[in-house]
């Protein structure tokens, strides 16, 4: 059912010209899934200054935010 939905979704996308670039994320079942260790969790809420999170996580999210903002809870983009 999952796929079926997913597939749709790809099309519509690639159908709207939403990215530059064709999808080529492979549809796959899911596998075994191993949590992250305590450390990574949460990891960019408790490391913003990083330079990791401040020169490319941070511009990925203005990004997003910028192109789905009708699509983001309006208290999360303050």
């Amino acid at each position: 059912m999952q796929k079926q939905e997913v597939e749709q979704l790809v099309a519509h996308l690639e159908q709207e010209n939403v990215f530059e670039n064709p999808i080529v994320t492979e549809i796959l079942p899911a596998t075994d899934f191993y949590e992250a260790e305590d450390y990574h969790q949460d990891y960019f809420n408790q490391n913003q200054s990083k330079p990791y999170c401040t020169f490319v996580i941070q511009p990925k999210l203005n990004k997003f935010a910028s192109d789905f903002k009708e699509k983001i809870k309006p208290e999360l983009l303050e």
